[in-house]
């Protein structure tokens, strides 16, 4: 015997209210249990759909899918440090190696002939550009049909705000006030990291949402 289209549609309501809310993860546990209480009715056939649907869920322990929802979480969070890493990489690699050349040059020219305070105002204007597109994202995800787990952005690396935000705190005198860094071979680098780094995560999570699209199609229409 096997689950109909009402009762995998069911399936997905239980794990729901079971407090999972991601859509891929959803369907990854939808299948399991599927199969599992498939092949409870095997061995007992006189099984209704929600008493095979309780004892497979009872196999899950206390917690129920709470372990695996979080061992989840740490697995995308991880995958997707592997990948912004592996994207920061290709910076290097042609052809974005010319792009990373060119950009060595204009960065140089530009910290070489403006004042430094100037570059520390255009550094933290990007950085409040950053931390507001990442709301705007998140706030589009919301209206999305199903949220899915590995396009969440609190799940993205966070290297070029936390980059931004040390460097501003060691340009800070808490007694004099703003102090930047004067030696520009270091804000150089700096600013030239941070630049990959953001690089980097435009392309890893480019990456990220058109795998999720061709995999998971239904969770990107807009709830109306």
């Amino acid at each position: 015997m096997t689950l109909n289209k009402e009762q995998i549609a069911q399936l997905y309501l239980f794990v729901e209210k079971k407090r999972v809310l991601w859509y891929d993860l959803q369907t990854e546990l939808v299948d399991h249990l599927a199969n599992k209480i498939e092949e409870e009715w095997e061995q007992n056939p006189s099984y209704s759909f929600d008493t095979a649907l309780q004892k497979v869920y009872v196999s899950f322990g206390i917690f129920g899918f709470a372990r695996i929802v979080r061992e989840k979480e740490e697995q995308v969070r991880k995958q997707n440090n592997k990948l912004w890493k592996q994207e920061f990489k290709n910076q290097f690699v042609w052809p974005n190696l010319i792009r990373s050349i060119a950009l060595l040059l204009v960065m140089g020219t530009l910290i070489k002939n403006i004042d430094i305070e100037y570059i520390y105002l255009v550094g933290f204007i990007t950085l409040i550009a950053h931390f507001i597109k990442r709301i705007i994202i998140t706030r589009r995800q919301m209206k999305l049909n199903k949220k899915l787990l590995i396009t969440q952005y609190e799940f993205f690396p966070y290297y070029l705000g936390l980059v931004y935000w040390q460097l501003f705190i060691q340009s800070f005198d808490f007694e004099n006030g703003f102090n930047p860094i004067q030696n520009e071979y270091i804000l150089f680098g700096l600013f030239y990291i941070v630049t990959l780094s953001y690089l980097a995560s435009i392309k890893m999570a480019s990456n990220i949402n058109k795998k999720a699209k061709v995999l998971f199609p239904e969770a990107f229409e807009i709830v109306k």
